[in-house]
């Protein structure tokens, strides 16, 4: 009987055991219910600007028994200090077959303050299957890229504005280009005039680029005054606080020179750079004249000769 007993006692305990086995396997089965699996999640910086930087990231994905539909990639970024959602974005993948591996990238900006918690979550039918969570900071360590800032410096014109004694006043206008995807930083810019041959710093001036609108140009403009009759580099160098970040340079030749290819002689040839001034004061007087309906000298002269020659004829006909 005792034996009997236990043999029961014994074979319940199996039975406990056994379905204890099943039923975990079971939810595991229903959890895992997925053929896909997140193996891995890249963060690559592409580019790295004063105040964001534009980072790309990229998970793989591996399919490992069977086939899967409507797949997608969610990807959330939330603020570390805040916990508030910053942004999110998201792809669909669709049909992943049974052994493949997907790499999935997404690319986004992120503002160079405080830090961010990422969440990868990976979908089949809106729902959710798998997730990855990694963490972001130190942004701000970041070295902005020294050559890729989005501005293209172009073109530089000048402008005689004045002369003064030996000086020239020059206006410069310098043709910024924003080539980027984003709205450009506002950053510092240096312009110095150097002489060309002697390469003495004749003036100088800073302004600011300002923020420029995607795939547009913007015109910056500044003041100069140097010694005329000399040739100048005109430099152009913008700056991020200490550290430069763009060059450009154009030439202005007060004092051009000519090679003559007979006897290779030199022939200075000397500009006045009055006559550039005297341009823009001729429009103005001519504006102005056409605007208050004022009468040229040489009419007025001509009528004053007539009217004395006039005087003349009578008075000797009377006497």
């Amino acid at each position: 009987m005792e034996n009997s007993q236990k043999i029961v006692g014994c074979t319940l305990l199996l039975l406990v055991m056994f379905a204890s086995v099943m039923s975990a396997g079971c939810l595991r089965d229903f959890e895992d219910s997925s053929q896909l699996e997140i193996s891995n999640v890249d963060i690559s910086s592409e580019k790295i600007r004063s105040s964001y930087v534009d980072l790309n990231v990229t998970t793989e994905i591996k399919s490992r028994f069977a086939d899967s539909n409507n797949v997608s990639i969610l990807l959330k970024v939330y603020d570390k200090d805040t916990g508030f959602l910053d942004m999110e974005r998201d792809v669909f993948i669709g049909f992943v077959e049974n052994g493949d591996t997907v790499f999935i990238p997404i690319e986004l900006t992120l503002l160079k303050e405080g830090g961010y918690r990422m969440e990868v979550q990976l979908l089949e039918d809106d729902q959710v299957k798998r997730s990855r969570r990694l963490d972001i900071s130190n942004l701000d360590s970041l070295v902005p890229d020294v050559a890729d800032i989005g501005i293209e410096i172009g073109d530089v014109d000048f402008i005689v504005k004045g002369v003064v004694d030996n000086k020239v006043e020059l206006q410069a206008d310098i043709y910024l280009s924003n080539e980027g995807r984003a709205l450009s930083d506002d950053y510092r810019v240096l312009i110095k005039a150097r002489e060309m041959d002697a390469s003495l710093l004749a003036d100088k001036a800073w302004t600011n680029t300002g923020s420029i609108l995607p795939e547009t140009t913007k015109i910056v403009s500044v003041g100069l005054t140097v010694p005329k009759n000399y040739n100048y580099i005109v430099d152009v160098i913008i700056w991020d606080n200490d550290t430069i970040i763009k060059r450009g340079e154009s030439e202005i030749q007060l004092s051009p020179e000519t090679v003559l290819d007979k006897d290779t002689v030199v022939q200075k040839k000397v500009i006045d750079a009055e006559d550039f001034e005297r341009i823009f004061v001729d429009e103005v007087s001519e504006e102005s004249s056409e605007e208050y309906g004022m009468e040229t000298p040489g009419f007025t002269i001509l009528f004053a000769l007539a009217s004395i020659l006039s005087a003349v004829i009578i008075r000797r006909r009377r006497l």
